[in-house]
């Protein structure tokens, strides 16, 4: 997974990697940034280059993005409920 981009580019750092794992472009865009003194622009098409090489990562952030979304849903709807059980307790006690 840790391959060479080609020799003009730097290496991603293993932050980088894992932050794309985790399904985080954000993240693994700063992390280049601070490894390798980039601009915004140079360190963003590095890691999108990096990603399209690397097909089964690309595969791990999609994963990663979807259970990131589902988890997210998951909490506003707790938070839904627990929304709405505190207005019916609230109004019933008028």
């Amino acid at each position: 997974m840790n391959k060479q981009m080609n020799h003009n580019d730097p290496e991603l750092p293993s932050e980088a990697i894992a932050a794309l794992t985790r399904g985080s472009k954000i993240d693994a865009i700063k992390s280049v940034r601070a490894a390798h003194a980039l601009g915004l622009k140079e360190a963003k098409e590095i890691v999108e280059r990096f990603i399209e090489m690397n097909p089964r990562l690309k595969t791990q952030m999609a994963v990663a993005n979807w259970e990131n979304a589902r988890n997210a849903f998951r909490w506003l709807l707790l938070v839904a409920a627990l929304g709405l059980l505190a207005c019916y307790f609230l109004a019933g006690t008028n």
